[in-house]
């Protein structure tokens, strides 16, 4: 699509409804239905895939393009988890470095935070995603590392998503409601994010330079607190995601603002300004 932007109608989310003649829920469904109305989907497109421009955004929250690869640093799992950390202050699912989409599903239905539908997990009658929820699939374009992708509209026959680390950053998997699941075999789950105290890093042990004496963006920062568990010494202020810092020392110091601040391999981070 070039630069061309293209704003999807605003959506107003409904909430889904039990189907006619499902049975009625039990405790645990009874969060089930955290939403946001009143939600915007802006797609601007991947067409030259520069890594770190943003290809979509959804209730605020960017998607990034950048060529379909194992190890550039804008991964779908980096989108699936960061969007449950800025929409609803949830936890990190899997640490993106080590683990891989697949697992996601298992490792979600073992957090407070999260409910996980679909064979093997929570029955799915009555039920279907909602916008803001993620789905994965357990296998994708013949890869068992899998995909996940953030809900962005639920229709009666398909299910719109936003997406990282795929050539366009929007796509839509079939949906079948005689089985209230996906219709494409790979996809094994989805995940809700249920109604939770907001999770929080802690204060030790130190991140230090992760990658060595060198620039960091500030995403890539606060990615590596949430993937590892640790935390991030800076010279004053938390780290903030558009900013470029030095380590030394194991400290980040504020090296200048960016516009765009890209990272484009993962675990390797040199970030640079890009603007």
């Amino acid at each position: 699509m070039g630069n061309m932007t293209v704003r999807v109608s605003r959506l107003w989310v409904i909430v889904i409804l039990a189907i006619a003649g499902a049975g009625g829920c039990g405790s645990d469904d009874e969060n089930y239905g955290q939403v946001f109305t009143n939600s915007d989907l802006v797609v601007y497109g991947c067409g030259n895939h520069t890594p770190g421009t943003v290809g979509a955004t959804f209730m605020g929250i960017p998607a990034y393009c950048q060529p379909s690869s194992k190890h550039g640093f804008y991964q779908c799992d980096e989108l699936g988890n960061r969007f449950m950390r800025d929409a609803f202050q949830h936890p990190n699912i899997d640490n993106v470095e080590l683990n891989s989409a697949s697992s996601m599903c298992g490792k979600a239905a073992t957090m407070a935070a999260y409910s996980v539908w679909g064979p093997g997990f929570r029955a799915t009658a009555g039920h279907a995603p909602l916008p803001g929820d993620l789905v994965i699939w357990a296998v994708w374009e013949g890869e068992t590392v899998g995909h996940v992708a953030v809900v962005t509209s639920v229709l009666s026959t398909s299910v719109n998503y936003m997406q990282q680390n795929m050539p366009e950053p929007t796509g839509s998997v079939g949906w079948d409601t005689a089985t209230s699941f996906f219709s494409d075999p790979n996809a094994e789950c989805w995940i809700h994010p249920e109604a939770s105290a907001p999770a929080t890093l802690p204060s030790s042990p130190e991140c230090g330079c992760f990658a060595g004496a060198r620039d960091y963006c500030g995403l890539s920062i606060i990615d590596h607190e949430w993937w590892y568990g640790c935390h991030a010494s800076t010279d004053g202020t938390p780290p903030n995601y558009g900013t470029l810092y030095s380590c030394n020392g194991g400290i980040f110091t504020v090296k200048r603002p960016c516009t765009n601040c890209v990272t484009v391999t993962l675990g390797i981070a040199p970030g640079q300004c890009m603007d």
